[in-house]
């Protein structure tokens, strides 16, 4: 029995375990093999599609083994990618899909982006929706209303962060979007009612066997604070957004001092 036997560390990508180059440090890696060789599990919490997670996944962690499915989208999609099986899955409501409809109209200005069954559809452009063109995912650029058939597990407004500060507000007591969240300066994601990092953690405790009381968690943004509100040790990182680093429990270094070594380490004196 190692000292972190039963622990469960869970991580936000972007921001948190990448460096703002979109690495992960030797020294994170190396705190993360030691966290498990003491009887820790190691697993991700992103807003990220099971494609773009995987793509890190098998770059820095081939021999590393991640100990829990791993939570998707923001909230909509938990995946086990040993089985490579969707463990549980759930979609936007029709509310909130007929208020993007509305959104195209009001704000053309604004990029829209629809995720469903891991291909994404590009409902209106703008500068920031051409980032995929040389990273070959699946993405759809011409997308009509037909999209509205199928199940969407998330959607993206995107824009620049002005246009997003003063749009935030608005979705949420305008348009009356239910679970809409701050995941980056540029985004705002539209998720499935009753759903969150948070509420798939606890799903995969539950999945599991995993106790709540034994998961430690980092993030950057306000798509974070369920998660970090709701495990035992929750860390905002010192990059992270203001209003995150005023909510959250306890604080850490930023995303460039590799920050899950320093959590780790942190958890390590509490516990021992």
């Amino acid at each position: 029995m190692g000292l972190f036997s039963g622990y469960l560390l869970i991580t936000d990508m972007d921001g948190t375990l990448l460096d703002d180059e979109r690495n992960i440090s030797n020294e994170n890696i190396q705190a993360i093999k030691e966290f498990i060789a003491e009887g820790g599990s190691f697993t991700i919490a992103t807003g990220r599609t099971v494609e773009s997670a995987r793509r890190y996944i098998d770059r820095y962690f081939k021999d590393i083994h991640i100990g829990a499915p791993v939570a998707l989208y923001n909230g909509g999609k938990i995946y086990d990618f040993s089985k490579e099986e969707t463990v549980w899955e759930t979609y936007v409501s029709g509310h909130s899909k007929d208020v993007y409809k509305k959104i195209k109209k009001d704000h053309p200005e604004l990029g829209l982006e629809i995720y469903s069954d891991e291909v994404t559809y590009i409902y209106n452009r703008c500068r920031f929706t051409d980032r995929y063109k040389n990273l070959h995912y699946k993405v759809e650029y011409d997308t009509d209303d037909s999209i509205f058939d199928k199940d969407w597990t998330k959607a993206l407004i995107i824009g620049e962060k002005e246009d997003m500060d003063k749009f935030e507000d608005v979705a949420r007591n305008h348009y009356d979007i239910s679970n809409i969240v701050r995941s980056a300066a540029n985004y705002l994601e539209v998720l499935p009612d009753g759903t969150s990092k948070g509420c798939q953690i606890e799903k995969i405790c539950e999945i599991t066997g995993f106790d709540l009381n034994k998961t430690i968690a980092l993030g950057d943004e306000m798509n974070d604070l369920d998660m970090i509100l709701k495990c035992k040790y929750g860390f905002a990182v010192a990059n992270g957004n203001p209003h995150l680093l005023e909510k959250a429990k306890h604080k850490t270094v930023s995303n460039n001092e590799s920050a899950i070594k320093a959590v780790i380490e942190y958890v390590r004196e509490k516990i021992k």
